[in-house]
């Protein structure tokens, strides 16, 4: 009994707004809310599901989180969810939703290029969730996501010995552009810190295993294999043996040290021809790598940032 004689009791959920109603624990309850859902005309509709995300960003219960996700769901929200859901999981720690949100942002299909660049700005986030789930939403907008290439790039180097986490930038980024992310890895290779040095020659050397002969960049693995193999620095020259030893397929590994040894032979030969040295070539790759770079830099007008990233990591 509250102060003044009212009573109270349980709060009966069908009398609840339609927004509760639609992620209900109670199967019966949910049922008539969408029922009486698909009756509105689109402005309720939308209004519906901007309550819901509303809610959703305030609750820090995980199953309320998790039906108001499979309510978004079945309501085919779409992109108009994918800031919102993102920005909840600065406060929310719980993995199982965070990985229902990933699913939610996939299903959204890609978000409106007016919110690139709030996406990115995600990527500045500490929390890894966070970034992973900006990233997926900006690889699924693929070249519409040009904008966030620097903050991607400069993202990975976040990923310390985390080799997923450079993975994930890598894949972001070669959803927008193929020739950038490989671009960005050669780079890495000469990256001030041993972590990122590993990660970057680990992942040519799966590159060069599995990526399609087709691709009109690969042709620029090869000589940064070998400059890793070769390589007068003994940290990258040991990643990339042990990194030649992780491949599995007998085959695939035979195949990748053949073709290593006679791409040196190969490129030494063009180079007495050219009358250039091998640290001349290597020089022209890398400079050609950090130019795409830095021609993303420039389109965002962050010409100054990229200086001092060369600086700070690749020089």
């Amino acid at each position: 009994m509250l102060a003044g004689g009212c009573a109270t009791g349980p709060v009966n959920e069908r009398d609840l707004p339609i927004e509760k109603r639609l992620f209900s624990a109670d199967t019966s309850v949910r049922a008539d809310a969408f029922k009486e859902y698909r009756a509105f005309k689109d402005k309720g509709k939308n209004d519906a599901i901007d309550r819901i995300v509303e809610l959703f960003s305030g609750e820090s219960d995980p199953d309320t989180q998790m039906r108001m996700i499979i309510a978004l769901r079945e309501l085919k929200a779409g992109k108009r969810i994918i800031i919102p859901v993102i920005d909840s999981v600065k406060k929310n720690k719980d993995t199982a939703v965070q990985t229902t949100i990933a699913g939610l942002i996939r299903e959204s299909g890609p978000a409106a290029e007016k919110d690139v660049a709030e996406l990115a700005d995600f990527l500045k986030q500490e929390r890894w969730a966070v970034r992973m789930l900006a990233m997926t939403a900006l690889g699924l907008m693929s070249k519409k996501a040009s904008e966030a290439v620097p903050e991607i790039i400069i993202s990975m180097r976040k990923s310390g010995d985390d080799r997923e986490k450079y993975d994930t930038g890598f894949n972001t980024l070669a959803m927008i552009d193929n020739d950038v992310a490989i671009s960005a890895v050669i780079a890495d290779i000469k990256s001030t810190r041993p972590e990122i040095r590993k990660n970057a020659v680990e992942k040519l050397f799966e590159l060069q295993v599995y990526l399609s002969p087709k691709t009109r960049i690969k042709k620029e693995i090869m000589p940064a294999l070998i400059r890793a193999l070769y390589s007068k620095d003994e940290n990258v020259s040991g990643y990339a043996e042990e990194a030649l030893k992780t491949i599995e397929d007998p085959q695939a590994k035979k195949a990748v040290e053949s073709y290593l040894k006679l791409g040196r032979r190969l490129l030494t030969t063009f180079m007495k021809a050219a009358g250039t040295s091998m640290k001349e070539s290597f020089e022209a790759q890398e400079g050609k790598a950090l130019d795409r770079i830095k021609e993303y830099f420039i389109k965002a007008g962050r010409e100054r940032e990229f200086e001092r990233l060369r600086k700070k990591e690749w020089e």
